[in-house]
C-alpha cells in the first residue's frame, strides 16, 4: 500500500496538549510547521483560527503522551509515534473533548498515512472531521490532508472537491499557507491530467499567495512541481536544477525521506537530459540516504542506477564510492562483508 510521503502533509499538532492561555487562542496558521509537503507532513499547533473553539480541558497525561508522540514522531520512530497518538486519542475519548480528540485522531492519521496504512488514516481523519466540528475549530488542516490523499488514490475529483470545501467552507478557517498548499494540490492535479498550462498557473497562484512565506517545505513543494512541469514540457535539465533545488530545500528542513525522494528525482530528471555524470552523483546520494535511513531496497534500487550511470560517464571515483555502499549494502543484508570490487 502506498503511503503518502510525510514532506507533503501538514504534521500532527502539538499546542493542544499544554495549559490553555485563555486570552491568546493561536491557531495553526502562525505557527505552522512541516514534515514534508505533499504529498507532505512538524507538529500543529490547534486548530485554525478558532471559531469560539472552548480549549481542551488540560490533562497531564494527554499533555505526556503527545509530547512523547512528537518527540518520536521528530526522530522519525514512526510506529513509536503512532503507538503514543492513539494513547492519546484514547485518553482524550475518555475525557469526551472535541477538540483533543479531533487533534489527537488527526495526529494519528498522519502516522498511519507514513505508515501506508490509508484505510486506517481516512476513518480517523472522519473522526477528526466530526469532532472539529464539534468544537466549532478550523478545518484546513484535515481538508488538505484527504484532498492530497484522495489525489495520490487517483481520486481527482474529490480532491477538487475537498480543496474548494477548503477555500470556501467557513468551517475550514485557511492560513495563508494553506492556500499556498492549496494551488499547489491543483497544479500537481493538473500534471497528472498532462494539463501544463494549469499546472503552470497553479504554481504562479501559490508563488503570488506565498510571496511573505518562507517555510522551506512550501518552497520545496514549489520547486517539485515546477520540476514536474518542466518535464511535461520536455525539458529535462531545468527540471533537473528544479529537483535538486528541492533536495537542498528538503535538507535544510530536516526531511531525510522526502529529501531521498528528491535526489532520486534530480537523478532521473539528469538522465533524461543525457547527463550521466549528474544522474550518477545524485542516484548516489539517494542511496545513501535511503540506506541510512533504513530503506536497504530502495537504496539497492538507486545504487545500480549509479552504477551503470557512472560507467556511462567513465567516472572512475565515483563508481568506486558506490561500489563501497554496496558493499556496506550487502553486509547488512547478509551479515557477511564482501570485497569491494575494483572498477573496470
Amino acid at each position: 500500500m502506498t503511503a503518502i510521503s510525510a514532506g507533503r502533509i501538514a504534521g500532527p499538532r502539538d499546542r493542544l496538549d499544554r495549559k490553555p492561555e485563555p486570552t491568546r487562542h493561536r491557531g495553526s496558521g502562525g505557527g505552522r510547521r512541516y514534515l514534508s509537503l505533499f504529498v507532505a507532513l512538524v507538529l500543529l499547533g490547534g486548530c485554525a483560527a478558532p471559531r469560539r473553539a472552548a480549549m481542551p480541558v488540560w490533562d497531564a497525561e494527554l499533555a505526556r503522551l503527545n509530547n512523547s508522540a512528537r518527540a518520536a514522531y521528530n526522530r522519525e520512530a514512526l510506529e513509536t509515534a503512532a503507538t503514543l497518538y492513539e494513547q492519546a486519542l484514547t485518553r482524550a475519548r475518555a475525557l469526551d473533548t472535541a477538540l483533543a480528540i479531533g487533534n489527537a485522531a488527526y495526529n494519528l492519521a498522519i502516522c498511519r498515512l507514513a505508515q501506508g496504512e490509508n484505510e486506517k488514516a481516512s476513518h480517523l481523519l472522519r473522526e477528526a472531521e466530526i469532532e472539529l466540528i464539534r468544537a466549532q475549530a478550523g478545518l484546513a488542516d484535515v481538508l488538505l490532508v484527504k484532498a492530497k490523499l484522495a489525489q495520490l488514490q487517483g481520486r481527482h475529483d474529490d480532491a477538487r472537491r475537498l480543496i474548494q470545501r477548503l477555500l470556501s467552507d467557513p468551517a475550514s478557517a485557511p492560513a495563508a499557507s494553506h492556500r499556498v498548499e492549496a494551488a499547489l494540490v491543483r497544479g500537481q492535479l493538473a500534471c497528472d491530467d498532462g494539463e501544463t498550462a494549469r499546472a503552470r498557473a497553479e504554481l504562479d497562484e501559490a508563488t503570488r499567495q506565498g510571496a511573505a512565506l518562507s517555510e522551506p517545505v512550501l518552497q520545496a513543494a514549489g520547486e517539485n512541481l515546477a520540476g514536474r512541469i518542466n518535464l511535461l514540457e520536455k525539458k529535462p535539465a531545468e527540471a533537473a536544477g528544479h529537483f535538486d533545488r528541492e533536495s537542498v530545500l528538503y535538507q535544510e528542513a530536516r526531511q531525510p525521506r522526502e529529501l531521498a525522494a528528491a535526489l532520486r528525482r534530480a537523478g532521473e530528471a539528469w538522465r533524461e537530459a543525457s547527463q550521466p555524470g549528474l544522474a550518477a552523483e545524485r542516484f548516489f546520494r539517494a542511496a545513501r540516504c535511503s540506506f541510512a535511513q533504513g530503506d536497504p531496497v530502495e537504496a539497492v534500487r538507486c545504487v545500480e542506477l549509479s552504477l551503470s550511470l557512472a560507467a556511462a560517464a567513465r567516472d572512475d571515483a565515483l563508481q568506486q564510492r558506490v561500489l563501497q555502499l554496496q558493499a556496506e549494502i550487502t553486509t547488512v543484508a547478509r551479515g557477511v562483508k564482501p570485497e569491494v570490487p575494483t572498477p573496470k
